[in-house]
């Protein structure tokens, strides 16, 4: 896997193509970024990282980079749930991929954005015991997905791409690019999740990356750009609302957080 280029301020593991590692990065105005595998106990070394300095957890709040296969959808549930409730952004990184339950991962942001060069990959999640019986692999499998059927849908996450990804089986992956996201008219309205754009509108008006792709208006030079600043700003805002909920999923001791 390459890596985008980046100033690494802290490694919290030896890291390895396959290891779980997260990085405080300073590319693109800042953020934490993790690659790798994800495994039972990933969640509390996340978590350990915010901990482990107020850099980490500003960075946590503004950008999450991905690169990673996949793997234990409960701990990525748990992440996307603090990074939901944080209102981080996510990113897949440069010339990288989020696959399986990183996509669960990606789905949590509050801002969520696919690079040129990277891929999302989704299909039927995959057992982690060694079951025999059609009957019994039924009982822990279809619970489970339709837990992670609910979480996608209300992250926003489309039916179309949620239907997609039951269809294609746990042996193979569905990807996910631009070309493909332009082409089936969601690569604009995959970006947020609904109750987030929803209010970020009223502060900021209709989204024009949408109302561009409809034809409705011609954009200007900074027409982006200020929409997607003030939506950042917006952001922003609730992280401050939200301070103490958010300080007490990572840090429930913090004085801060009384």
């Amino acid at each position: 896997m390459k890596l985008i280029k980046v100033f690494v301020a802290f490694i919290l593991t030896l890291c390895s193509t396959s290891a779980f590692c997260i990085y405080l990065s300073r590319a693109d105005g800042g953020g934490v970024k993790i690659e790798g595998a994800i495994e039972p106990g990933d969640y509390e070394k996340f978590v350990k990282f915010i901990r482990q300095d107020f850099d980490n957890y500003i960075a946590f709040q503004n950008k999450v980079y991905l690169n990673s296969p996949g793997g234990d959808v409960v701990e990525a549930i748990r992440i996307s749930n603090l990074l939901k409730t944080a209102y981080s952004s996510t990113l897949v990184a440069n010339n990288g991929y989020c696959f399986s339950s990183c996509f669960l991962i990606w789905a949590g942001g509050a801002i969520r954005m696919l690079p040129n060069d990277g891929k999302l990959g989704i299909h039927r999640i995959t057992l982690s015991r060694n079951e025999v019986s059609v009957l019994a692999a039924e009982k822990v499998v279809g619970p489970a997905s339709k837990s992670v059927e609910e979480y996608l849908l209300s992250t926003g996450i489309p039916r179309n791409i949620v239907d997609k990804m039951n269809e294609t089986s746990s042996a193979d992956i569905f990807i996910m690019d631009n070309k493909w996201l332009i082409k089936e008219g969601y690569v604009y309205s995959i970006m947020f999740p609904p109750t987030f754009i929803d209010l970020a509108q009223k502060q900021c008006g209709p989204n024009v990356l949408v109302r561009a792709s409809k034809n409705e208006i011609t954009l200007g030079p900074d027409d982006v750009k200020n929409w997607l600043l003030c939506v950042n700003e917006f952001k922003k805002k609730n992280q401050g609302v939200d301070f103490k909920k958010i300080l007490r999923m990572v840090n429930p001791d913090s004085p801060l957080a009384q």
